[in-house]
């Protein structure tokens, strides 16, 4: 939903998803919306699907109530800011159920249904031979990062290329959502390239040489985790500002050394 839009939008906007669809079918059709799929509202009415979802939402219990158009919510008596601040919540809300929804069994299938139908668009890598992409986040928590697209080719990540994709909150598919799809259905897992880009200048081959080499080192190192706790490290005054700086560097690649 863009929250750019005046007050006469919200609420025309508004009063056409409440004579029509559901919420969830007026939410999921929105533009930029269009690799969610429809969570179920048994799915939703389920308490335990829902534990721990209420800290990341303000007003957690409206928003629960307006993704299910529960009639105990009347949304004629809220004034447009207050709607709109609502809608904003149950946003953020959908999204997180939807993260857990698409690592069921009946959610994986509706993706399934997508990933085969080219949905998520292809990999733009040229050797991938128009590979279909699978929806990633870069966190599991709202806020932390956007939408991604994964290869499961070239085991690589994309930026969407549709600009309607660029910014959403990529809390909607988490960050272990294509190794679990990948995980239930080995079939739709793809064989690797079978081309590798060779380098050459007037038709002679040219040697990759250490250049190669340290791309493909810094393609399978393992990223430091974000969150690394350092309180167990020891750090004495470092003599040299080399010595400080070689002693940051080695936390950064979750290999603590002591800066001597």
């Amino acid at each position: 939903m863009d929250h750019s839009q005046s007050s006469s939008e919200v609420t025309a906007t508004e009063s056409e998803h409440s004579e029509g669809d559901s919420w969830i079918s007026w939410f999921c059709s929105q533009r930029g919306n269009e690799f969610l799929c429809e969570v179920d509202v048994s799915f939703i009415k389920d308490e335990f699907n829902m534990v721990g979802l209420s800290e990341y939402v303000d007003q957690y219990q409206y928003a629960h109530q307006l993704i299910l158009d529960d009639p105990a919510l009347n949304s004629d008596d809220l004034d447009n800011e207050v709607l709109g601040a609502l809608e904003t919540h149950a946003e953020r809300l959908y999204k997180l159920i939807h993260q857990r929804f698409i690592t069921t069994s009946r959610g994986l299938e509706m993706m399934a249904k997508k990933f085969v139908d080219g949905a998520f668009g292809l990999c733009p890598r040229f050797y991938c031979e128009h590979q279909h992409l699978l929806p990633m986040g870069q966190s599991d928590q709202p806020g932390k990062g956007c939408l991604k697209m994964y290869c499961p080719r070239c085991e690589d990540v994309y930026t969407p290329q549709l600009p309607q994709y660029r910014y959403t909150d990529g809390c909607a598919f988490g960050s272990s959502f294509p190794h679990i799809f990948l995980l239930e259905f080995p079939s739709f897992l793809p064989p690797p390239p079978q081309y590798v880009d060779q380098p050459r200048v007037f038709g002679f081959k040219v040697s990759q040489g250490n250049h190669h080499r340290r791309l493909e080192k810094h393609r399978l190192r393992t990223p430091p985790p974000t969150n690394r706790d350092t309180s167990s490290v020891v750090a004495t005054a470092p003599t040299d500002y080399s010595s400080y700086f070689s002693f940051i560097n080695s936390l950064r690649l979750g290999t603590p050394q002591t800066p001597y």
